[in-house]
């Protein structure tokens, strides 16, 4: 997963729109199995579900995968990306912390 906070400022995107339009720059192997749009305000949080085959270059591949659409579509392109994170999920196997 990657989480990815926006700046929009007043042209805060309607989120299923949003969602519609990036997962219209996917392509298959980004890998992407799903997009989480939230929009509060003049910012949005963006979370990419990508495959785990993806591993450690999922922050790469949401970035090009955001390159490809602020590029065509000018309003992304005003938004200012403040924050990108990849979120590792919790292992199963790993011992338990006491």
């Amino acid at each position: 997963m990657v989480y990815l906070r926006l700046a929009t400022g007043d042209s805060a995107p309607h989120a299923p729109t949003l969602r519609a339009a990036l997962d219209a720059y996917t392509a298959p192997d980004d890998m992407v199995e799903h997009i989480y749009v939230e929009a509060r305000g003049d910012r949005t949080e963006l979370v990419f579900f990508l495959h785990e085959d993806v591993g450690d270059r999922a922050p790469q591949t949401v970035g090009r995968l955001w390159r490809r659409a602020a590029s065509d579509l000018t309003r992304l392109g005003e938004w200012t990306v403040l924050e990108t994170t990849a979120l590792l999920p919790a292992d199963p196997d790993a011992p338990d912390e006491d």
